[in-house]
């Protein structure tokens, strides 16, 4: 029979984990400049980047389903629609959670269009602490092996020429298995999801501020499928009068919801877009960019 484990080990285990996770929390305070791999230096540098003449930057913050729902690259959109410049940002699940630090930049150099998916008015997930700590430990680890190929690496290319999210919805295996049962239940928890949240005053004014100095801001809902909205329909309705009682529709916000795509097989799950579902939200998503630049 193997020998147990000495008690002591675990305190150590767990003093030494805390340490690593302290470190890396200072670590983020230390002065200096910060990379551009973070959703607030991504922001910045799209919004500081100069702008080609006559373009209009379209910045999009949103969960998994506009990650689904819009072009994973820069020159799909740049094909289809040449003078928008576009950059789309998302986190999974719900909440605006670490997207925050990106609304945090806009003060100085806002975009024309800020694009928000409406999941991230719903309480947070409570991730975004552990998912800035991921990104940092990927930082760090990129910082290392540049040092250790004496900065051999490539360069990136220039920003206008890169997207912040170049690959494409993962619709894995366990999300295509989903059976009757677990979209039931995702179903009971998004309707308490809308019955018991509540909003988050500093993001409404946030929001509210931005659309009074011009900015055109867009409150857009990427329906899922027939199957979660129909179950959802109610509580869904009165959750979104209650956002617009506290940002009223008008000329800088915009309220959009999708074309409702009846098929069950353009879903991935029964929430996300897949490959041919993201292709029919496709035109409608342009048309909408079309006419908001044409109202100038």
């Amino acid at each position: 029979m193997a020998n147990a484990l000495p008690l002591r080990i675990w305190p150590y285990s767990a003093a030494l984990a805390a340490g690593v996770v302290g470190l890396c929390m200072l670590l983020r305070h230390v002065p200096g400049p910060r990379y551009d791999n973070t959703i607030a230096g991504q922001t910045k540098t799209f919004l500081d980047a100069p702008r080609p003449e006559g373009k209009w930057r379209v910045l999009a913050l949103g969960s998994s389903l506009l990650h689904a729902a819009t072009p994973q690259t820069a020159n799909v959109q740049r094909a289809e629609l040449p003078d928008i410049a576009w950059m789309r940002m998302t986190k999974g699940g719900a909440g605006i959670g670490y997207l925050q630090s990106s609304l945090a930049t806009l003060g100085s150099r806002p975009p024309e269009v800020l694009v928000l998916e409406q999941n991230l008015f719903l309480p947070d997930d409570g991730n975004a602490t552990m998912d800035q700590l991921r990104e940092d430990v990927w930082h760090w680890g990129k910082q290392a092996a540049s040092l250790l190929t004496a900065g051999k690496l490539a360069s990136p290319p220039p920003y206008w020429e890169r997207n912040d999210q170049e690959l494409a919805f993962t619709c894995g295996p366990e999300l295509k298995k989903l059976s009757a049962s677990q979209i039931r239940q995702h179903a009971a928890e998004l309707q308490n999801l809308y019955r018991q949240s509540t909003f988050d005053a500093a993001l409404i004014n946030n929001i509210a501020t931005l659309a009074q100095r011009g900015v055109r801001v867009i409150l857009l809902d990427v329906r899922r499928s027939l199957l979660i909205e129909q179950q959802t329909a109610q509580q869904k309705t009165d959750w979104q009068r209650r956002l617009q009682a506290l940002l009223p529709a008008s000329q800088n916000i915009i309220y959009l919801a999708s074309p409702a795509l009846t098929e069950q097989n353009l879903y991935c799950d029964a929430s996300h877009l897949n490959t041919q579902g993201a292709r029919q939200f496709a035109p409608w998503w342009q048309t909408q960019l079309r006419q908001l630049r044409d109202r100038g």
